[in-house]
Formats: C-alpha cells, structure tokens, sequence
C-alpha cells in the first residue's frame, strides 16, 4: 500500500522528543510491514537536521511556506486566534505544494499525525481512506494550565490560558472528525476525544516504545541494584541516583523539574542523605540550570545521544509532571528499562495493567511523592526488584513492536472498510 503521511516531524534516530521518537517507530513499523511512506513536513530547522538523518530521505518531502512579509504577519495573528492549528502559510503549502499533490494521487491511504494537521487528512478524505493520529487531547492539556494559572493567581495568564481553552473546545470537533478513522493512544483518550455520532468511535493503541532490534540484549534493563551497589577497586558505590528524563522545550516538563527541585527533592534528602538528581533531556532553559545550581547533589546535562547511559546509572525514574494531557512515552520508558517509577498521576495517565492501575507508586503531594522516591532508592531486598522486573515484562510485551504492528494491520484494513457511502453521504 502506498501511503501518505503527514508530520510535524521528519523522524531520525536521535530525534530530541519522544512524538517524533513514536512517530519513527510506527513509519518503521509500516515499511516493515510492506507498506511504500512518504513523509511530509513543514521545512523547519529541525526537520532539515531530520532529512540528513532520516533512513530514507528519498521519502521525505519538506514543503517550503510563503516567506512573504504579509505571510508572516498573518501567521502571527493566526497564532493568536488559532492557538492550536498550523501556521496559514504552513497549511496552504503542504495542500498545494505539486510534489506533494502528485504523492496524494498515487496513493492509497493518507494519514496525519497531531491533530495540528486535520486538515491534511479532510482535504483527500472524499478520494482516498483517511487515519488522523492525536498524539494528545489539546483541550485537556490547555484546561489544566487554565487550572494551574488560576491557582497561581495570575490574571493575565489565566485570560490567556481561558482563550486557548476556548478555542481548543470549539475546533477540536473539526479536527477529530476529520478522517476515517481517528487513532489515539490510550483508553483515557479515546474517552475525552470528540467524535461525532455518524462516526466510528476512536481507536486506542498502545505506541511501540519497546524496539530490542535497536538496543543489545546486555542492555535491555540496567545492570541492576546489586551490581551498582557492590564496592568496586575503584572506588565506593554510585549513590542512589534518580532521574527525569524530558525534553525541556516543553513548558510542562520545565515546571516539573522546577517542583522537584524546589518542593520535592529537599524533602528526598532528609530520607536519603546520599541521594543524587540526574536531569535529562534537549533544550534546558537557563532558569533550570539555575534552579539546579543551588543542589550540589543534582546534574543538569542537556541533550543526551544515547539515552541508555543515563538508565543503566540509576535507581528510580520520576515523572513529576503536574500538566500536559495524553501518554508520558518517559513513564512506559523507564518501565521498559526495568527501573522504578514514581509518577504523579498526570505522569501516570493511560498507563494501566490488567488489573485497572498503574503498576508503580503515584503521588500527587510533595511530601508522598518524595517518600515513594526514597523508599525506591532505599528498597527492601529481593521484593521490590522482582516486582519492577515483572512490570518491565509486561511493559514490554504491551508497548513491543511486533504488538503495535498486529494493531497496526487491523487499523489500516479498518480505516478502508470506514472509507465509502457513510463518509460521502455526510460529508
């Protein structure tokens, strides 16, 4: 099948975000599958540095926008009345663009992934079948900023913060409706996802975040408390050592560091003295450097290449994400690694075992969430490592790739059987 993706994203290995980390994944799970992909992309900074990267850069088409003075002026403006759309330049270049009409009409199924690019999947939704991937719920994500600004008392934040949510409500139906079949990855999602009646429900998937192809067998899980913990002819063991792994232009994942370094981590001292902070991840902002300066027991490093490293050198995982909406891909990561997780409960969301509940500690307060950090650091012996071992195997059985391939061709035979009278007669 010849099919047309559209991306925020070109996905390379490396790529400093866990979307565009998911996005590669399921392109190559769809090539792997026998499918032809042609990626399309807004030319960006990035997604020049993702065409040098790419595997198959002869399958990516980056579309180039008016760079025109009244373009940009329009865009900005946009920006502000459309918070959560793509830029009208953007828009307008990826549906004229000749190379990218050519790859349309030779297609068989086009797909979008982030619901910035709806308009991508409506506007071949008639010729062809259609899938649009929401990687998030955005008016979810906007509604609690709103909640956290108004509990900030800041007014001009909270009238801000109003307005996107506003906008967030009233285009969002637009958006999901937009295609066939409309994906999103967890059950929560697929609760708060609009959908119209005459539609087929969303359909949940869980991402293929388990790729042991790409990481050797002696490194699937770190090398274990014992290991870490036996003193060594060079020296004493490590010390306990915790980590939150984020990309940091992300404002929630900012404000999480910033609450664990001031509310949480002082408190996770009093219990483990020894303990030691390890955050991770692109684009730190001054003001974290900063903030992590005043604790000579945390490191800041910035982007990190391989990620594996920071893993195989720590005992716990925390999520102490207090925004944001759909899965945190860093919470199932850590899960995958076979290492504790601590998580609050928007860390935590759309991530259930079998029985209905997250399979780690979930804390919301500062005080309960360092406890459950310290008691991660300081285990028991025996229980809690073959507890962690355990969720790590169903971790990777539910979020492995051969799993989401399966998934995978059901979903793209179902967005063909979608496409037909029902979808004409309404639109």
């Amino acid at each position: 099948m010849r099919i047309v993706s559209y991306s925020l994203f070109v996905p390379y290995v490396g790529i400093p975000h866990a979307g565009g980390e998911y996005y590669r994944r399921h392109v190559r799970t769809l090539r792997a599958l026998g499918h032809d992909v042609t990626i399309v992309a807004p030319r960006t900074g990035m997604n020049e540095e993702g065409l040098r990267r790419t595997d198959e850069p002869e399958r990516v088409l980056l579309v180039d926008p008016s760079g025109s003075r009244g373009a940009r002026i329009a865009d900005r403006i946009a920006a502000l009345l459309l918070p959560h759309e793509l830029p009208p330049s953007q828009r307008r270049a990826i549906l004229r663009t000749a190379a990218v009409r050519a790859a349309v009409a030779e297609a068989d199924l086009i797909e979008a992934h982030w619901a910035e690019l709806w308009f991508a999947v409506r506007d071949a939704a008639d010729a062809l079948p259609t899938m649009l991937y929401a990687h998030d719920v955005p008016l979810q994500r906007e509604l609690r900023w709103l909640r956290t600004a108004w509990e900030q008392r800041r007014p001009r934040k909270v009238l801000w913060r109003a307005w996107r949510s506003t906008m967030a409500a009233l285009t969002r139906a637009r958006s999901s409706d937009a295609a066939d079949v409309l994906v999103v990855l967890s059950a929560k999602d697929a609760k708060l996802a609009h959908r119209s009646p005459r539609l087929r429900p969303p359909v949940s998937i869980d991402p293929p975040l388990w790729p042991p192809s790409e990481v050797p067998a002696s490194e699937h899980a770190p090398p274990g408390r014992a290991a870490r913990a036996a003193p060594s002819a060079e020296g004493p063991a490590p010390a306990p050592t915790a980590l939150f792994v984020a990309a940091f232009h992300r404002r929630e994942n900012v404000e999480a560091a910033t609450w664990l370094l001031n509310d949480v981590w002082g408190r996770v001292l009093n219990l483990v003295p020894d303990a030691r902070l390890v955050i991770a991840g692109a684009h730190p902002p001054p003001a974290l450097h900063e903030a992590a300066g005043a604790h000579p027991d945390v490191v800041v490093t910035g982007y990190v290449a391989y990620l594996e490293s920071v893993y195989a050198m720590s005992d716990v995982v925390v999520v102490p994400l207090r925004a944001g909406a759909g899965v945190k891909f860093k919470t199932i990561d850590a899960m995958l690694r076979d290492l504790p997780v601590v998580s609050t409960t928007i860390g935590a969301e759309g991530i259930v075992d079998d029985s209905g509940r997250a399979p780690f500690p979930v804390a919301d307060g500062a005080g309960e969430f360092a406890a459950a950090v310290a008691e991660a650091l300081r285990p028991e012996p025996g229980a809690a490592d073959s507890r962690t071992a355990a969720v790590g195997a169903w971790a990777r059985d539910r979020y492995g790739e051969g799993r989401y391939g399966e998934h995978l061709r059901r979903m793209l035979a179902e967005a063909q059987s979608a496409h037909g009278a029902t979808r004409r007669t309404h639109r």
